[in-house]
């Protein structure tokens, strides 16, 4: 049996259903933990520190990637941190601090990053 990983997301609450990037994950049988701003997000790893990456929007306004990571290294140590960008100024900050920065509009492009960094990748995610 191979080993899930686990991921938090911070991203805005969906208008409408479930987070597509959550569904994508989960599908491909790994674990997703949600936060849908960055306070809950830290209160949720506060609870939950033993996940294997964060997955930021950088759309997420009340708390910047910047102060979020700040808190994670504070408390919890070093995490892999992707950030996901709609536009070029949310890619430039998101540089700064992410360890990998992604278009939002892709949770297939998500899930083969994540799979790659940690070497899970099984050909037939996302099927």
């Amino acid at each position: 049996m191979s080993h899930r990983l686990t991921f938090l997301i911070v991203e805005a609450e969906p208008e409408e259903g479930l987070s597509t990037r959550k569904l994508l994950i989960e599908t491909a049988k790994h674990n997703v933990l949600t936060a849908y701003n960055g306070e809950e997000g830290k209160a949720t790893l506060d609870r939950f520190p033993a996940v294997d990456a964060i997955v930021f929007d950088m759309g997420v306004t009340d708390v910047p990637c910047e102060d979020f990571i700040s808190h994670t290294k504070a408390n919890h140590g070093k995490y892999e941190f992707i950030a996901l960008c709609k536009n070029d100024s949310e890619e430039a900050r998101a540089s700064k601090c992410a360890n990998e920065v992604l278009p939002a509009n892709d949770p297939a492009g998500l899930l083969n990053l994540l799979e790659h960094k940690f070497g899970l990748g099984n050909g037939n995610s996302g099927q």
